[in-house]
């Protein structure tokens, strides 16, 4: 699609694979910082539901990108309906055009584009974009703060920052209460034998699982096998760890961790109903995995619908303050739903995560 622009050094229009090369660059323009190429293409071009559906504004002289609009494929379902999901990626401006409302150049021709009309689109606001939707009078769009819960690794950190402990006292009372939170929480399988393992690789087998486990009557993100694979697996710049639980020969629930220096953060932890023996055991593999890497706790952040807060607290999360906001662009004549408990997303629909 092509659409005359309002401002007559710019073109507007859709890009195509061929242009993504000089989008990555105007984005790397704009946030100053370079990613690597295999980042962007494996968000951009090899989402396994098919390439970013992205806006461009082109100066005309030089055919430079400019300005981007990008929206990567992203499953999302009301029920058992697929839908035609997306969630918002880079919307950058190039440092030399900033401050020049070039954004709403794009705006005539992105609303008649028939994908937005059939599309259902996500975002994660930061504290800026939130800034900018309260000054167009849009704030009421950005739902939140999620709940989050937090699971302490190193209680030493926990006793210094909360209460206050000298660290030498922290270090050494921590200590004690590693072990002892460690004998308890290996307690909670009720006896029945579960067997957790990190694997490589996601099958059809773990659809069922996923299904079972997260399948919301309203509003969430199937999250099968090859997006798994594509989402964690596939991921050329950071480290996740993938573990599946099985009772027998067949896997019986499933859990990713994400590792940074600062936090480790539960992407997914999918188990079926009735089975909290089976959350339990994956969460105690994944604690002991991100203490191992020397992350200081264990975080999980999903919107309030997410069923399994109790399962959390039983396995020692504690309820923790958060920054994290969901907003959700629909067409106007589609009647979507717009309330924040109607949906059910986890940090693994985070494409920041």
């Amino acid at each position: 699609m092509a659409s005359e622009c309002a401002d007559p050094r710019f073109e507007v229009r859709r890009a195509e694979l061929a242009d993504f090369e000089r989008m990555y660059d105007a984005v790397d323009d704009a946030f100053e910082v370079k990613r690597p190429r295999e980042m962007y293409d494996w968000l951009y071009r090899k989402c396994p539901l098919g390439p970013a559906r992205c806006w461009l504004l082109v100066e005309k002289a030089t055919e430079v990108v400019v300005n981007v609009a990008g929206r990567v494929s992203w499953p999302l379902a009301r029920g058992d309906q697929p839908l035609e999901g997306a969630i918002v990626a880079d919307n950058a401006t190039i440092r030399r055009y900033q401050r020049q409302g070039l954004g709403e150049l794009r705006r005539p021709a992105r609303e008649a584009d028939p994908w937005r009309e059939r599309s259902l689109v996500i975002a994660w606001p930061n504290e800026k974009s939130r800034a900018r939707s309260a000054k167009y009078g849009r704030g009421h769009l950005d739902w939140g703060p999620l709940p989050r819960w937090v699971l302490p690794l190193r209680t030493s950190t926990l006793l210094q920052s909360r209460y206050g402990l000298p660290k030498p006292l922290a270090s050494a009372v921590g200590a004690a209460l590693d072990v002892s939170l460690g004998s308890a929480r290996s307690l909670s399988s009720g006896g029945r034998r579960v067997r957790v393992e990190e694997i490589s690789a996601f099958d059809e087998r773990f659809d069922a699982i996923t299904w079972a486990g997260m399948a919301a009557p309203e509003y969430w993100s199937p999250h099968d096998a090859d997006f798994l694979n594509w989402r964690y697996v596939a991921h050329p710049i950071r480290e996740y760890a993938c573990l599946a639980a099985s009772q027998g020969n067949d896997p019986c629930g499933y859990a990713v961790v994400r590792f940074a220096p600062s936090r480790a953060v539960l992407m997914e932890l999918v188990f079926p109903p009735d089975t909290p023996h089976v959350a339990h055991a994956l969460l105690r593999r994944a604690a002991k995995i991100a203490r191992a890497a020397g992350c200081p706790h264990l975080d999980f952040e999903a919107t309030p619908s997410w069923p399994h807060a109790a399962v959390l607290k039983r396995a020692g999360f504690m309820t923790a303050r958060s920054e994290l906001y969901l907003n959700v662009f629909r067409h106007p004549k589609r009647r979507f739903v717009t309330q924040l408990d109607q949906w059910r997303l986890v940090p693994g629909d985070q494409d920041a995560l």
